[in-house]
């Protein structure tokens, strides 16, 4: 156990400096590779039924390509309680899209929010935790209690394009006390992994109805089809 913080320090700069160095090794391309530079400046396509489609996201962009070298880091961060990589996950997103988050001038963060269910069993939402790693290197408040989640949803990577869209239908809602918070606000929905976009297109419509201005999108890894 540690007594003092400058004990603390020391072993929270090891471990991500340890965490850094195992990501980068496991990936089967350099850093610079798995970088994703033709989305930034791109809105990125929203997935689903194309008939239902409303492109409430302004403009959205992510870090890394999906590839399977990366598909162990994401689970062992989303669903084995790696929630302290999100450290290092936070420094890289700033390393290549700082100046793409501010640029688009948000007056706040929002994650993408679980379920309450979901967040007891797993203990941890790690958009949440990400989100709070982004704003505190930028200086951005994080907004936790704006977007809510009504549905504990089927897993989206189950399902097809269609089907995760409307699974994602009237999955989230704005609480009445917190859109005082949200009228004429310029927001960036975090979340980890971009595949069709239904999940983020959901939460930007109740967002929308809510006053939000603008909405943009910032994830950690995006599909290679997408």
């Amino acid at each position: 156990m540690c007594n003092t913080e400058q004990q603390k320090e020391k072993i929270a700069e090891w471990m991500f400096q340890a965490i850094r160095e195992y990501y980068m090794k496991k990936c089967t391309f350099p850093n610079d590779k798995l970088h994703h530079p033709e989305l930034a400046g791109k809105p990125m396509a929203v997935g689903g039924d194309p008939e239902a489609r409303h492109d409430f996201l302004r403009q959205g962009t992510a870090l890394w390509v999906y590839t399977d070298s990366l598909k162990e880091a994401m689970a062992s961060f989303k669903y084995e309680g790696c929630y302290e990589n999100a450290a290092f996950f936070a420094e890289e997103f700033i390393r290549f899209r700082k100046e793409k988050l501010l640029a688009w001038k948000p007056d706040f963060l929002i994650p993408v929010p679980l379920h309450r269910h979901r967040r007891w069993f797993r203990g941890y939402n790690q958009s949440e935790i990400l989100a709070e790693e982004i704003g505190k290197r930028l200086h951005l408040p994080v907004e936790t209690d704006v977007l809510c989640r009504s549905l504990d949803t089927s897993p989206q990577k189950q399902l097809d394009d269609k089907a995760r869209y409307r699974n994602m239908s009237s999955a989230f809602y704005v609480p009445e006390s917190a859109s005082y918070k949200l009228n004429g606000k310029r927001v960036v929905l975090i979340d980890d992994i971009y595949t069709t976009g239904s999940t983020l297109e959901a939460c930007a419509g109740e967002l929308k109805k809510a006053g939000v201005s603008e909405i943009y999108s910032a994830c950690l890894c995006i599909g290679r089809d997408y």
